[in-house]
């Protein structure tokens, strides 16, 4: 029963992150099949935006997975010695609810996550600036399309 439920929860967390790969790569090759030009350079970023945030949600519950991994591990061993030293002993199952990130390792994912969002609005701001300057430099060279 118990271990029924860790494989669904498990083969249900594997299939939203094929999902999420899928979509990425469905959106990567519609950016690709775009034509050159300001559109598809902006959306090619926002992709590469949306893959640094996803990164980081990934190595949240990777990190939770891992402190649950090594929890079920020391668990088991003590589980194990108990069992040795008593041949009566019933062996208790392993319960992860209980296990969830601390609250300086939710702050380093945050703090991690809004530098993420920190330079993703720089880099955005560094390319509408370059847009601008490129109008700019064109105005100054041939003038209005009234100048003319």
């Amino acid at each position: 029963q118990e271990r029924l439920k860790a494989v669904q929860i498990k083969n249900a967390k594997d299939l939203v992150r094929r999902l999420e790969d899928l979509y990425i790569d469905v959106e990567q090759s519609r950016i690709n099949a775009m034509d050159e030009g300001g559109k598809k350079t902006l959306e090619q970023m926002e992709l590469n935006h949306e893959k640094e945030l996803l990164a980081i949600d990934r190595e949240r519950q990777e990190f939770i997975q891992a402190k649950k991994d090594s929890a079920k591990a020391e668990f088991d061993a003590a589980e194990n010695v108990k069992a040795a030293k008593d041949p009566n002993y019933k062996k208790r199952t392993f319960d992860s609810t209980g296990i969830v990130l601390s609250d300086s390792e939710n702050a380093f994912f945050d703090n991690k996550y809004k530098a993420t969002l920190d330079k993703q609005a720089k880099e955005r701001q560094a390319y509408y600036d370059s847009l601008k300057k490129s109008m700019n430099d064109y105005l100054a060279a041939y003038g209005t399309y009234i100048e003319a």
